[in-house]
């Protein structure tokens, strides 16, 4: 009997849960509406060279797989002499 109290329990908890993520998304989906249409529509409109001259190239001044690689190896380095 109280396996089945606890199993009510828990699936009420879960049900309540899932209740409020679906409001939570609700009441936030007009922004991810009106802010993935306007990305869309500056993509589709403006050309990507006026882009780059109002906004200017921030790409990464080095390849971040290699930066990550570099990092990982000094760090795993450093946990080998044990200074970290």
């Amino acid at each position: 009997m109280t396996y089945l109290i606890a199993s009510i329990t828990v699936l009420s908890d879960v049900g309540r849960g899932l209740r409020e993520g679906f409001f939570m998304f609700w009441e936030t989906l007009w922004a991810l509406v009106l802010g993935f249409t306007l990305s869309g529509v500056v993509q589709a409109f403006v050309p990507k060279e006026k882009m780059l001259a109002k906004l200017g190239d921030h790409s990464p001044p080095i390849d971040p797989a290699r930066f990550g690689l570099r990092h990982g190896l000094v760090q795993l380095l450093l946990r080998r002499l044990g200074h970290v």
